[in-house]
């Protein structure tokens, strides 16, 4: 219990006397240990068998978004390219964009109200132009639901086909049409061919 009058000074100073360590020894680690176990789960996984795993990744990689657990695997993709000069999840995080792309594109066509055909449309030009999928995924398909469960299948699909074809990237990028060069190598109309289901299944 902190009196009134001193809670302006000692409140602010306890949580930094107790966030930053257990961010520093406890959260930090956590997160880091977490993320290097999803991206070696994931290259396992990949390794195994290339449709599952694809389809699993991409169809699951929006959910990750919501939660913010991409980031974790990012600095691992990263990592591939710079070791290994590809990396095989990019693609499919292009698949997942592109899924939530598709989902964006349906309500745009078949909602009736003009604020909702106005977010999708910005929304769907967003992930097309930069891979930014956040504003479809909370101003569209959690709100709406079914636009979310469609982009995740469409996502599924479309990484069903990289992962079948083993599609690389040769840098880290966020999946658009402005990133398009990421992707060539052998596998680059494998890449475009998921992008395609992708959109379209959602």
């Amino acid at each position: 219990y902190i009196r009134e009058n001193m809670q302006l000074v000692f409140v602010p100073l306890l949580s930094v006397v107790i966030t930053v360590p257990l961010t520093l020894m406890v959260f930090g680690p956590a997160g880091v240990y977490l993320g290097e176990g999803l991206a070696a789960a994931i290259t396992w996984m990949m390794d195994i068998n290339g449709p599952i795993s694809g389809a699993i990744i991409a169809g699951g990689w929006n959910i990750l978004v919501i939660f913010g657990i991409q980031w974790a695997v990012n600095p691992v993709m990263i990592s591939n390219i710079s070791a290994y000069g590809f990396d095989r999840i990019v693609p499919l995080t292009g698949a997942a964009n592109f899924g939530m792309a598709g989902a964006a594109l349906g309500v745009f066509l078949r909602s009736k109200r003009s604020k909702t055909r106005s977010i999708s449309g910005s929304a769907f030009a967003s992930i097309l132009l930069a891979g930014v999928t956040e504003p479809t995924v909370y101003g569209i398909a959690i709100p709406l639901k079914k636009p979310f469960v469609a982009a995740c299948i469409g996502a599924a699909a479309g990484g069903a086909v990289m992962g079948f074809a083993q599609v690389k990237a040769i840098a880290f990028v966020f999946g658009s049409l402005t990133t398009l060069p990421a992707f060539i190598s052998g596998t680059f109309f494998w890449y475009l061919a998921g992008l395609a289901v992708s959109l379209v299944v959602a």
